[in-house]
């Protein structure tokens, strides 16, 4: 009925019926369709609004569908019935044309009732429908879906009267946005601000808890079937969930109102504060009811100390002020006989189980009872029956879990939540009755693994590695079950495991632990940095609108990554990684660059933001990222940085030889602390492989020692002359000269200052097509060489080719390139590229080696680093950090492995070839220029997970020990042919060595 122009859905449930509401263009016009599986004749009484939403006016005669009449101030149309042989539905289509009217009224009359929407009418928004699926950008092209957030702020009004009106409008606004992911952020944004008091829950309104429970009950079920329907989505909506209660139909909702007035009646309490405490119930209960219970039974408990009372509310958030402001204010304070004691803490404790099953979704002993049955008997309260089907396994842990919730040995309770979660999941992903009440004990659960271990931690002995082991491996599989998109979780934990079985009878144990702890904080950060690109700028937008204050707009998304399991792992790694490195002999410092230097600490976030400027001072630049791709600076004497860039990465190299000081830090306490010196200056000292720094004076800070680049000034680009078929000029490259000019053009605003027109320098590369005389040359060069021409595979190939050429050449104008010549004084004039054809070595490994060790400068030892796959994620400096190992050249049987691999992804492409840079600005005598211009393979590459568990080079030693004898055998025999110290790369295919590149080392 949809077809491919819907702009808009909403689908109600009133009782048995569903009812859907299309709005779709049609040749232009916009119709609204009304279908509904009602039996019987059935009519829409329907009115349009002009100019606003509130108005119900008669629609022009005109545009009346077939089987209508106008009555007074509206008009009455007939359903049609419909059978597809599968289904039975009614349809009403109305075509309004390209009238601009702002939207639609309409009921539904059906065998003598009215069907409403709660008890009013349903209304079409026709001004902010959008295309399914349309994101507008914001700030920075940062995405939002603008007309979503514009809608929920219009009617926040209307949502404070009342939970249930917000219920019902999230259930309205979600199914029409709930096959987007920025759609479905909008409502967690929305209620998340709700969920912490920064929206009002109540105004003006008096509503029946049964009434919020129904409303709630749609809305999760709404959320429900989004959880089991749309996979790539369960993580959006299992924090949606986290922010509302159960809800139910029935008596679930009207238990509050009913319980409360046994309660009073059992323990004579109908007056003072219980009775304004009824009235609220009465007229709007909140997830407030649930702290104010909570509140009284911990005052009765401890012997009615009043101050115990206060203190659970205020820990919780609530006030004298803001009991107060309710429409129902509640300003007494508990007053109760003493011989009520027992009967109080009896029906409160039931009573506060009444509540929690409608507003405390995540709470964990209410999930239990919700699914396995309470067992308060008598008393007039209503006992909840149990779900069927659940394995013995399940119900056994999930009554010690209840059992033992408080225990203060957390040990065996973090186990049986785990193994709850792990016997719960098939059922839960399965079609089952009571599917909602099994994903909010899910939710619980996984809330309790966190709020478990935070408890825990005061008495946790950080210096036994088993046990930190241990709890590291469950929150691991917490986050494995919790989250989407999960396989790094998945190889982080299957490593975990491996290294753990180590411990007692592997002297590698720590040296293996600390890199897969390091994999693990890479993918920690990516994930938070996932989630303020997508969820933080839906806070900005939305928060503003709302009037949300400042400081909780602007701390949202990192306090939802506080309030999951993410958070309590990366501090279980914070406090273990010392206790690692020690045993490993490792310092809080991997020093890269050995510099020993004095400047004025600058904080940035990544470093890739300070390229363009011109430090006049001496800076050393804290960066919380290093992508590989940046120049460093003139003016930068150091980076430190929380990343883990490899040793012989380009950017590394680059650092090495323009003598600036490289390092990562490995203690979050350490790089916390320096950046609190933001502005101030110190000196940083070599102490053996580890950095000390401390604090100067800035009067002692050098400036004499202090120049503005570190290449030699003899160093200069020679003009080289081109010979051959195959040298072709940038006119060649077009039978029109406005490629040509574009680029003459985009130089002069280069050369003064708008680094900015670089990219549409390589942009005008892209455009050029090859001489017919190139592509001849080439064919006949690569058929010689016995490489296969990319065209016998038909024009497309040959396309992909050229295209992979273009890109090399045009990487002559990258601004890292060009900010790195104009640092050496070298006129990027002379630069001339040539590209390099190679075929692909499609390897399982592949490998950096430099023959004199960079870190210590020792001839006698090769130093190598090895990754899996292509070795760009090597040289290119991608997260995590590659094998490393020193060997002798006196032993080369023997090797001391300095670093295990933590390496995100791997790269992968199938067999192609691979085009690359060659030009006069590389392997200069004194210049580094690895990685300044681009290599491309022809083929898309494949980014794969990488899964170390099982990996020979790590796991059997005899392998790795037989490898990196070749490598360092092949590095020996290379130097000894060149007489120098050399750079080379290489491939591992099938355990044979290829060496596709060597070069002096810099």
């Amino acid at each position: 009925m949809g077809g491919d122009k819907v702009l808009s859905q909403q689908c109600y449930h009133v009782g048995n019926y569903e009812i859907v509401v299309l709005v779709k263009v049609v040749s232009g016009d916009c119709h609204i369709l009304v279908a509904t599986n009602m039996k019987g004749y059935a009519v829409l009484h329907w009115g349009i609004s002009k100019s606003s939403p509130g108005e119900w006016l008669a629609p022009p005669a005109e545009m009346l569908p077939e089987k209508s009449k106008l009555v007074v101030g509206a008009c009455q149309t007939y359903f049609t019935q419909i059978s597809t042989g599968q289904a039975f539905f009614q349809v009403v289509d109305v075509n309004f044309q390209q009238r601009n009217f702002v939207g639609i009224q309409f009921i539904i009359w059906n065998g003598g009732s009215w069907i409403k929407n709660n008890g009013e009418n349903f209304y079409v928004d026709l001004k902010l429908m959008k295309p399914i699926g349309k994101v507008y950008g914001d700030r920075d092209g940062e995405g939002i879906v603008k007309w979503l957030l514009d809608e929920i702020s219009r009617r926040e009004k209307e949502a404070e009267r009342s939970l249930m009106h917000r219920f019902n409008i999230a259930t309205e606004l979600t199914e029409r946005c709930k096959t987007e992911e920025l759609g479905l952020i909008g409502i967690l944004v929305w209620f998340r601000f709700m969920a912490c008091r920064h929206l009002t829950w109540n105004k003006n309104y008096n509503v029946k808890p049964r009434e919020i429970s129904e409303a709630q009950d749609k809305f999760t079920d709404l959320l429900l079937r989004i959880y089991l329907n749309q996979p790539n989505d369960r993580e959006i909506v299992r924090l949606i969930m986290a922010c509302v209660g159960r809800g139910g139909q029935g008596d679930v909702g009207q238990r509050i109102r009913d319980d409360i007035l046994v309660l009073q009646r059992n323990n004579d309490c109908k007056t003072g504060m219980m009775e304004e405490w009824h009235q609220k119930l009465h007229n709007n209960s909140s997830p407030d009811d649930v702290i104010i219970c909570e509140a009284l039974l911990n005052y009765i408990k401890c012997g009615f100390r009043i101050d115990m009372y206060w203190q659970t509310l205020n820990v919780n958030g609530l006030t004298k002020e803001k009991l107060a402001s309710y429409d129902r204010p509640i300003v007494s304070e508990p007053r109760f006989r003493t011989e009520a004691k027992e009967g109080l803490i009896r029906d409160l404790t039931a009573y506060l189980r009444t509540l929690k099953a409608v507003h405390s979704g995540v709470d964990l002993e209410s999930a239990i009872e919700t699914c396995m049955g309470t067992s308060v008997k008598g008393h007039d309260f209503t006992r909840v029956g149990s779900i069927g089907g659940l394995s013995q396994r399940l119900q056994e842990c999930l009554g010690f879990v209840k059992a033992h919730v408080r225990d203060e040995n957390i040990g065996q309770l973090m186990q049986k939540l785990l193994e709850s979660r792990i016997e719960l999941r098939p059922v839960l992903l399965s079609t089952h009755g009571r599917s909602k009440d099994l994903l909010f004990l899910d939710l619980a659960l996984s809330s309790s693994v966190r709020t478990t271990m935070e408890r825990g931690l005061k008495n946790l002995t950080f210096a036994n590695p088993p046990e930190m082991m241990f709890f590291i491996s469950l929150v691991l599989e917490d986050l494995c079950l919790s989250t989407v998109n999960n396989q790094d979780f998945i190889y982080c934990t299957k490593d975990w495991y491996r290294v753990s079985e180590l411990y007692t009878n592997n002297s590698e144990w720590a040296l293996q632990a600390k890199a897969v702890l390091d994999r693990v904080q890479l993918v920690l950060s990516e994930r938070s940095q996932h989630y303020q690109k997508k969820i933080q700028p839906n806070a900005d937008y939305l928060g503003n609108l709302l009037g949300v204050e400042k400081w909780a707009i602007d701390t949202f998304t990192e306090e939802l990554i506080r309030a999951g399991s993410a958070s309590i792992l990366s501090s279980l790694i914070n406090r273990f990684g010392p206790i690692l490195r020690k045993v490993a002999n490792l310092d809080c410092w991997q020093v890269i660059s050995p510099v020993e230097v004095c400047g004025f600490i600058v904080s940035v976030d990544e470093l890739v933001a300070t390229q363009r400027r011109i430090y006049r001072k001496p800076t050393i630049i804290l960066a919380n990222r290093v992508t590989g791709d940046e120049e460093i600076a003139d003016g930068i004497v150091a980076v430190l940085t929380l990343d883990m860039p490899d040793v012989l990465s380009h950017v590394a190299i680059r650092a090495r030889n323009a003598k600036v000081c490289f390092a990562s830090c490995f203690d979050q306490n350490i790089y916390r602390d320096l950046k609190l010196k933001e502005g101030k200056a110190i000196s940083i000292r070599l102490k053996s492989t580890n950095l000390v720094t401390s604090d100067i004076s800035s009067f002692n800070v050098s400036q004499n020692s202090f120049v503005s680049s570190s290449i030699p000034r003899g160093v200069a680009l020679k003009k080289k002359t081109f010979y051959g078929k195959y040298a072709v000029s940038v006119e060649e490259f077009s039978s029109e000269m406005d490629i040509a000019n574009k680029i003459s053009h985009f130089m002069k605003s280069v050369r003064g200052g708008d680094l900015s027109k670089l990219q549409g320098i390589q942009e005008s590369v892209l455009q050029m097509n090859a001489p017919m005389a190139l592509i001849h040359e080439l064919k006949s060069k690569m058929r010689s060489s016995r490489m296969p021409w990319p065209g016998d595979e038909g024009e497309e190939r040959w396309n992909h080719a050229w295209q992979a050429i273009k890109k090399v050449w045009a990487s002559r104008w990258n601004e890292r390139a060009f900010i790195s010549c104009k640092k050496a004084n070298l006129n990027h004039d002379n630069l001339c590229m040539a590209v390099l054809v190679q075929e692909v070595i499609c390897g399982q490994y592949a490998f950096v080696t430099h023959t004199k060790n960079p870190l210590s400068g020792d001839t006698s030892e090769i130093y190598t680093e090895v990754v899996k796959g292509l070795g760009e994620t090597l040289v290119g400096a991608y997260p995590g950090r590659a094998m490393s190992f020193i060997t002798k050249k006196t032993s080369l049987m023997s090797h001391v492995v300095i670093g295990y691999p933590s390496k995100l992804i791997g790269l992968y492409c199938k067999q192609s070839i691979i085009f690359r840079s060659d030009s006069n600005g590389e392997d200069l005598e004194g210049y580094a220029g690895a990685g300044l211009y681009d290599s491309v393979v022809m083929d898309k590459v494949e980014k794969v997970v990488l899964d170390y568990s099982n990996d020979r080079l790590i796991v059997d030693k005899t392998f790795q020990n037989s490898l990196f004898s070749k490598i360092a055998e092949a590095g020996k025999i290379i130097e000894g042919l060149y007489g120098c110290p050399q750079d080379i790369e290489g491939v591992v295919k099938d355990g044979a060595i290829y060496v596709v590149q060597s070069r002096p080392q810099i």
